[in-house]
């Protein structure tokens, strides 16, 4: 009986493991990648570029947390922030934002850098959100119980989102202008700045 309840509690800690390096992981690639667009939204509008610097570093906090101070609340902050973000998003590429130039206003163009950010943002919420509706007592880590299957599996994850950030910082490397933060083509093609 007892070798049955250590077993099943060993796949539960081997299970969390490998979710918080697999939402450490997304919540990392996503941050490189808007920090990849930082500039280019601050040339267009210092506020957007604020805007991308805050989320780079809250993402970059958030997965930090998710690895070495683990809690429902740190799970619960993953959640808010990756949701809210492709929420943002949503709105940015559907209506445009509400508020600031013109040029925001209109809906965007889809892109790239776009949609990898957005698988990330949403694998980081969707690992972590039973344990966000848990009540969890915050916990440091250790690292020395893992064991060779919970670090491959984590390994795997972290490799796939490796894999995701790469693809989606290729068009801002190659210069093609993909970054996904241009107008649709159906908004005023001859705007002097690069575009959001």
């Amino acid at each position: 009986m007892s070798a049955s309840i250590l077993s099943r509690s060993d796949r539960r800690i081997e299970t969390e493991i490998v979710v918080r390096v697999g939402a450490a992981a997304a919540l990392l690639g996503s941050a490189v990648v808007h920090s990849s667009v930082i500039a280019e939204h601050n040339g267009a509008w210092p506020l957007a570029g604020v805007f991308f610097l805050s989320l780079q570093t809250v993402e970059t906090m958030l997965a930090l947390a998710v690895l070495f101070y683990w809690s429902s609340t740190t799970a619960a902050a993953v959640v808010v922030t990756s949701v809210g973000t492709v929420a943002v998003w949503l709105v940015s590429r559907t209506t445009g934002m509400p508020f600031g130039p013109a040029e925001f206003r209109s809906p965007e163009a889809l892109g790239t850098a776009d949609l990898a950010c957005c698988v990330m943002e949403l694998a980081a919420a969707a690992l972590v959100i039973p344990w966000a509706l848990r009540r969890l007592p915050a916990r440091r880590s250790s690292w020395r119980a893992w064991s060779k299957g919970a670090i491959g599996m984590a390994g795997a994850l972290t490799a796939v989102f490796v894999v995701v950030t790469v693809v989606g910082l290729l068009p801002s490397q190659s210069g093609s202008g993909d970054s996904g933060h241009t107008q649709s083509d159906s908004q005023d093609a001859h705007s002097s700045s690069p575009g959001h």
